[in-house]
């Protein structure tokens, strides 16, 4: 049996962990900058199996301010709704 599943959703560039989430020592701290977490990089998987298929990545560049997505032979510019 092959499993195939794919993404078709907008990926969140910016998650917020809740405070329901934390410790309880952690609950009733104000750590907000410590539980937010910026998408910085997408790894996809390409075909059936890990060792015969191929991998491709998405990654945020922050001297271009922008998103690049790279796989073994090229790197092209790609908008944040690509990614």
């Amino acid at each position: 049996m092959i499993l195939i599943w794919k993404l078709e959703t907008m990926l969140e560039l910016y998650l917020e962990i809740s405070k329901e989430l934390l410790s309880p020592g952690l609950k009733n701290k104000n750590f907000k900058c410590h539980r937010t977490y910026w998408l910085v990089a997408v790894v996809y998987h390409h075909g059936n199996s890990a060792t015969g298929s191929q991998y491709t990545t998405d990654v945020f560049q922050i001297g271009l301010n922008g998103w690049q997505r790279i796989d073994d032979q090229t790197v092209k510019v790609i908008n944040q709704y690509q990614v």
